[in-house]
């Protein structure tokens, strides 16, 4: 086994050592490719700056006129047309073009990345070049500035020389040192480029065949040695799997009796201060509500003090339950400890939606129980706060249900507060007007009239509308 484990370590190493020397070796040719590529653009951009320049000086020195016949001769002409005959002399595999930022002739005008190029060359005036490569294409851009001697054919229309000014109708405004124009090269894939990565493809397969004949044979040797620790292996490998399966489940029920209550099982108040915080970052990146339940049974001590504690816990399970049975199943019910007890309500639509289901908790909580023989009445307090209205921080929300809670049991226990007052007495209102209006329509306490509505002027019937009041 730890033969066999060495030689799959060693075998790991091989190939990673081939796998970082291939990559290496592919890096390495594809920065020698760019070097080239690159001097060979710099060669030919200083070539065509030489070029141009010293024909522009010509020109001047000699006082050139331009005409028909010699205008072909001017740099923008010469050198559009010299690199036309060296694009077709090698295949179209170099492209040299020398362009303006404005629409002269269409052999000087600029395509859309050659336009995209001059503005980034204009917002980033410290660069003298960019080396760009897209797919199998290489991009060699530079900028071209007006310099002193340019100023005679690109400057104002009234200092240029008479034989350019009559040629050009727009053009007069450039500055010392400002971007005229750009030399985009353009250097396709070489064939002697393909030729250096066959080669090396070739050399890389030679070595990953020798390498695993290499490993074959000493994969051979060792299995020699392997089978008489196989069974040991695997009989390890079992005792193993269930020791961590073991492990595993024990882990599982820490974690569990660590986060729930042992009675009732609900989350206890670590599980429900992770959740309650886990709520509130839900509910900042959704932008939604969360309304938390302070819950206290009243008088439960006297059923501890007078049943026994084995009745008070079967009573809290009890209570566990009809809570269960009131809210959604992705709102968290928890029991802090004794008979305090706590619901997160996540994602609340509407205020009217927390105090129904408050008026609803008090309602199953006064249901009896019973228990070992005995019935038992119970009620509870809450108190609720909401998020963000109350607060944004986890600690000040429950704090704030609690005192709601105290604030509840001060009203004479059996009823729900909100922290806000105000919010109570919106939320109490409601409550008592459903409550009524369900009682009195149950009761058959209204009585529908239908009241005439009459013009005053004609006198007519104009419609009626339908009343309901109390009966008499």
């Amino acid at each position: 086994m730890r033969n066999m484990k060495f030689f799959m370590i060693f075998a790991f190493l091989l190939f990673v050592a081939i796998g970082y020397k291939t990559y290496e070796e592919y890096h390495r040719i594809q920065e020698t490719q760019k070097l080239i590529v690159l001097n060979e653009s710099r060669s030919l951009s200083e070539f065509i700056s030489a070029f141009r320049q010293t024909y522009q000086d010509f020109f001047l020195l000699y006082h050139i006129e331009v005409d028909e016949k010699t205008i072909n001769l001017l740099p923008v002409k010469t050198i559009s047309e010299i690199s036309n005959r060296f694009s077709s002399s090698v295949q179209g595999d170099v492209v040299i073009r020398t362009v303006s930022d404005r629409p002269r002739n269409p052999d000087n005008m600029a395509n859309g990345f050659e336009l995209e190029m001059i503005q980034y060359f204009k917002k980033n005036p410290e660069e003298t070049d960019k080396f760009i490569q897209k797919e199998d294409v290489y991009y060699y851009t530079k900028p071209l500035f007006i310099q002193q001697s340019c100023l005679r054919c690109h400057g104002k229309r009234e200092d240029a020389i008479p034989s350019i000014r009559d040629k050009y109708e727009n053009a007069y405004d450039y500055k010392l040192g400002e971007i005229r124009g750009l030399l985009n090269i353009k250097i396709k894939e070489r064939d002697f480029f393909a030729a250096m990565y066959s080669d090396f493809i070739e050399t890389l397969i030679s070595t990953i065949l020798l390498s695993i004949i290499f490993l074959i044979i000493i994969y051979v040797l060792i299995q020699k040695m392997h089978a008489k620790e196989e069974q040991y292996t695997k009989q390890l490998e079992t005792d193993i799997a269930t020791k961590t399966y073991e492990i595993k489940k024990q882990k599982d029920i820490l974690f569990d009796q660590a986060h729930h209550d042992a009675l009732t099982g609900l989350p206890n108040r670590v599980l429900f201060n992770d959740r309650l915080e886990h709520g509130i970052e839900q509910a900042k990146r959704h932008k939604t509500e969360i309304a938390l339940f302070f819950i206290d049974l009243d008088h439960f001590k006297q059923i501890n003090d007078s049943l026994g504690h084995q009745v008070g816990d079967k009573m809290l399970v009890a209570v566990t339950e009809r809570l269960k049975a009131k809210i959604r199943k992705e709102d968290t019910l928890a029991r802090l400890g004794g008979d305090e007890f706590t619901i997160i309500i996540e994602d609340m639509k509407e205020i009217q939606d927390v105090s129904h289901l408050a008026q609803k908790i008090l309602e199953v909580l006064t249901q009896p129980v019973h228990i070992e023989g005995h019935t038992l009445y119970i009620s509870c307090s809450i108190g609720i706060s909401l998020y963000p209205q109350d607060d944004t921080d986890a600690n000040n929300l429950i704090k704030y249900a609690d005192a709601a809670m105290y604030k509840a049991k001060e009203e004479g226990r059996n009823n729900f507060q909100f922290y806000s007052s105000e919010m109570t007495a919106l939320a109490l209102e409601r409550v008592v007007m459903e409550t009524n209006l369900r009682q009195a329509l149950k009761n058959e306490e209204f009585i529908l009239y239908y009241q005439s509505q009459v013009d005053a002027n004609s006198g007519k019937l104009t419609g009626v509308e339908a009343l309901i009041r109390d009966k008499p």
